[in-house]
């Protein structure tokens, strides 16, 4: 009910209310037209029935005086009596502070933590530190800084001496802040663990091992009214993970000292309907979805209050239809094979495999790189078939995984009994995306070279890092728009909460290397190799603002809680700070007290 009465929709009609009770619709003849009438007291002369209109005033109220004699005016939105980067048509550069300790370094996840003043920030070397916030003067102050895994001074033993993964590229997935800002998660490493930094005693308070490959992406989001916060963490075992952080009041300041752990040390939920490695996760406790991609170029959405799964979209096979004049931007399946002169290849796959072709081919080529040169075409041919059996493998395995899951899942039996039959349909949909999904290759006699925009090729023997472009980022705005985003590809689509492609746009030149949606979703901010910061509105992807300060690639953004200030960290360690124009935002407010009688 008070969310109710604090929505926007109440906020925008509360003056007709003020006009009928207080102002001036109270009186004839707008009374009247508005259907605003009541009977006078001292109309009444008949004693009992007056005596009975006074004991319902006694239980209802009654008319209050008139106050105002003209129309009410309309309530302010918060955009227009505090303004925002998003709705201001001025923005204006503050200038950049050097905010790395060291050289080499970049700024990976950063957050302004408006109790405390102070923007923390978090490095690729596994570095914290904390910067004082001087608002009045529109710039950061250098405060102090914490080494965030290496414990070798103050332990015998440096267990978490440990750097991010070789195998992730993406550090900016594997490292949030929380709003208070006493902690840091951190995940991506080869221990198969996710980690809990205390800022303040600048040392890990909380190892968390539950998965049982590398955790490669994490995501958190808090609901303050509800006290409710979420911890979303993926990994290259296939399994997306939700869990639940203590209550606020158990880590505050004067407690958290005896608090061993953060995180509950059992998910609340294992989400498992993924069918290859998972690249990056987010969350929104408001609209209640948690989204996930794997390197199949899938995205599944799930409900983060029960677990459920929602939507499996395919947002690769949507750009991959997609043509740019008139030819395909990845080609199809017979076309590859025509180019390499080679036969079609049938899928690998159960009663419909053809498991003939495939013994010949693997006979005929040499055991080992040295026994003879490989072939153009047999290097083709191995690579196809060692993805598929792959493929294969892993679906088999995915689906007793299912299996195990649905089997342990209390009061989701019935429910999963029900959707039988659409699993059967999306394993078979699989299948067949997994069969067709081919990647680009230029083989020689000796060498193997991918496609820069496709993957990698790891050796002549045909051992594939990454099959072909993958999701690298994805997020979830508060009303349940989905933004991801594919770096080989270079499209970010928009997908509504229904599963609806909703718009799809080519960044060009611009790989990204930050998608954040504004609050109220109706705005997304980008920025990557391009240097320049770009403002959306979320449905059309038109740029409405572009911000060209920076003259290296930007690495994350942040903005304050009131959408005023915007912190954008770029390759180096500079942090560029914008905000609204501060002479026009005064005269704003001057005039908007004026426009409300004061």
């Amino acid at each position: 009910m008070r969310r109710a009465l604090e929505s926007e929709y109440v906020s925008e009609n509360l003056h007709h209310w003020i006009d009928l009770i207080f102002g001036y619709k109270q009186r004839f003849p707008e009374a009247k037209k508005w259907h605003n009438l009541f009977i006078h007291i001292d109309a009444i002369t008949d004693i009992t029935q007056k005596r009975a209109i006074l004991e319902q005033i006694d239980s209802f109220g009654q008319t209050p005086s008139q106050l105002f004699f003209k129309p009410h005016p309309k309530r302010l939105t918060k955009e227009e009596v505090i303004g925002s980067i998003f709705a201001s048509k001025e923005v204006k550069f503050y200038g950049k502070n050097n905010l790395c300790e060291s050289q080499g370094t970049d700024i990976i996840a950063m957050r302004l933590i408006e109790k405390s003043k102070e923007l923390v920030t978090v490095y690729n070397d596994c570095t914290v530190s904390s910067h004082l916030w001087r608002r009045e003067h529109i710039r950061l102050e250098k405060k102090k800084s914490l080494t965030l895994f290496n414990l070798a001074r103050r332990k015998k033993t440096p267990k978490f001496g440990y750097r991010f993964s070789s195998l992730l590229t993406n550090h900016n997935v594997c490292v949030t802040i929380d709003e208070s800002g006493l902690y840091v998660f951190a995940c991506g490493f080869d221990n198969m663990t996710f980690v809990v930094w205390d800022i303040a005693r600048g040392e890990v308070v909380q190892t968390v091992v539950r998965h049982t490959q590398l955790v490669s992406c994490l995501a958190l989001d808090e609901d303050a009214d509800r006290d409710n916060r979420l911890l979303v963490t993926g990994s290259h075992d296939t399994t997306v993970m939700v869990w639940r952080l203590q209550k606020r009041h158990s880590v505050s300041l004067s407690s958290r000292k005896a608090l061993y752990e953060v995180v509950d040390p059992e998910p609340r939920f294992i989400l498992t309907r993924q069918t290859a490695k998972i690249t990056c996760v987010d969350i929104s406790i408001k609209s209640g979805m948690i989204v996930c991609c794997d390197m199949n170029g899938e995205l599944n959405m799930y409900n983060a209050s029960t677990g459920d799964h929602l939507e499996r979209l395919r947002p690769l096979l949507d750009i991959e239809q997609m043509s740019t004049a008139g030819e395909q931007i990845l080609p199809t399946p017979d076309a590859l094979d025509s180019q390499m002169n080679l036969p079609p290849l049938g899928p690998i796959d159960g009663a419909n495999s053809q498991p003939d072709q495939p013994n010949n081919v693997a006979q005929a080529m040499p055991s080992t790189a040295t026994d003879a040169p490989i072939s153009s075409t047999n290097t083709m041919i191995e690579l196809d078939l060692n993805v598929h059996a792959q493929s294969h493998d892993h679906n088999n395995q995915n689906k007793e995984e299912e299996k195990y899951i649905d089997n342990n899942n209390d009061g989701n039996n019935n429910d999963n009994d029900d959707n039988d039959d659409d699993d059967d349909d999306d394993e078979s949909e699989n299948n067949n995306y997994n069969n067709n999904r081919k990647f680009a290759l230029s083989a020689s006699a000796s060498t193997l070279v991918m496609d820069p925009s496709f993957g990698k090729a790891k050796s002549i023997l045909g051992i594939v890092e990454d099959i072909g472009p993958c999701l690298n980022m994805v997020r979830v705005s508060s009303f349940g728009d989905i933004a991801c985003y594919s770096n080989g590809l270079k499209h970010l689509c928009i997908y509504a909460c229904n599963g609806e492609l909703v718009k799809k746009r080519n960044t060009n030149d611009d790989i990204l290397s930050v998608i954040k949606f504004n609050k109220d979703g109706n705005y997304i901010v980008t920025g990557g190799t391009a240097t320049s910061t770009f403002i959306r509105d979320t449905r059309a992807l038109k740029v409405r603002k572009q911000f060209t300060e920076s003259k290296e690639i930007i690495r994350c953004i942040t903005l304050d809680k009131d959408e005023i200030f915007m912190f954008v960290a770029v390759a180096g360690g500079d942090v560029l700070i914008y905000s609204l124009a501060m002479s026009k935002f005064l005269n704003n407010q001057i005039h908007n007290l004026d426009r409300l009688g004061f």
